[in-house]
């Protein structure tokens, strides 16, 4: 996991970061399905103090614009990336592919 990412968990967030994490490595039957829900539960509490960043009209702004350009991605891709424009917000994702191209966008790839 990304140090910077554990690190402002810890600061800003109650609870631990690790826990959606390992919660992933449920369905490869390292942990049992028990310790999943546990984790899965654990991380859905600790997610709650997280502020949801809303679809506004700026991120639509931005959505469209990437549409005038003909920016190859989802619809979904190009709004979750509108969202983290508009609010000046780094997205965290494991999907270079989808992500990368979008210009403007503050992007931290996780391996």
């Amino acid at each position: 996991m990304n140090s910077s990412f554990r690190s402002l968990w810890s600061r800003k967030y109650s609870g631990d970061a690790s826990t959606a994490f390992d919660t992933l490595k449920a369905g490869k039957g390292r942990i049992t399905l028990e310790r999943a829900y546990e984790l899965f539960e654990h991380t859905f509490v600790a997610l709650r103090s997280m502020p949801l960043l809303s679809y506004t009209g700026v991120a639509e702004a931005q959505f469209q614009a990437w549409r005038q350009l003909k920016v190859r991605a989802s619809t979904h891709d190009l709004r979750i990336g509108a969202i983290c424009v508009a609010f000046s917000a780094r997205l965290i994702t494991r999907n270079r592919r989808h992500f990368e191209h979008l210009p403007g966008l503050s992007v931290e790839f996780w391996n």
